[in-house]
């Protein structure tokens, strides 16, 4: 049995006035998988010191139609329109924005791009 990779997207904030070429408040994100041995929290671990963390997604094991990896909370467009990937059950899920037409995450990857990123922050909607 094929082993499926758990994969982990974070969206970080500068803490810190500056630190190398970033500066207070710049956004970077930080990509993990759980196994690969040279990636990882052990051998890149994300310095809560200097990085404030604003969201931590879940590769839901699908891509979308140019191979671009599906993650949790991301925005996928296709002819049927615009959708959020959430998990629920275990699973994860196509919603439709304009109307409810949840559908399990596999049955659009194929025919989507990822059009952006959903997140909640502060009781703001930001969409990346």
């Amino acid at each position: 049995m094929e082993k499926r990779d758990t994969k982990f997207r974070f969206k970080l904030r500068m803490k810190l006035d500056s630190w190398g070429s970033y500066k207070k408040d710049d956004i970077d994100f930080f990509y993990i998988s759980l196994l690969d041995e040279n990636n990882g929290l052990l051998h890149f671990p994300i310095e809560l010191d200097k990085w404030e963390v604003i969201s931590c997604d879940t590769y839901s094991g699908l891509n979308d139609m140019d191979g671009n990896e599906i993650y949790l909370s991301d925005i996928i467009k296709n002819s049927f329109g615009y959708y959020v990937v959430e998990s629920n059950d275990g699973c994860f899920w196509a919603c439709n924005v304009d109307e409810e037409d949840n559908v399990p995450l596999y049955v659009h990857n194929e025919s989507s791009t990822i059009v952006s990123n959903l997140h909640i922050e502060s009781r703001k909607l930001y969409i990346l």
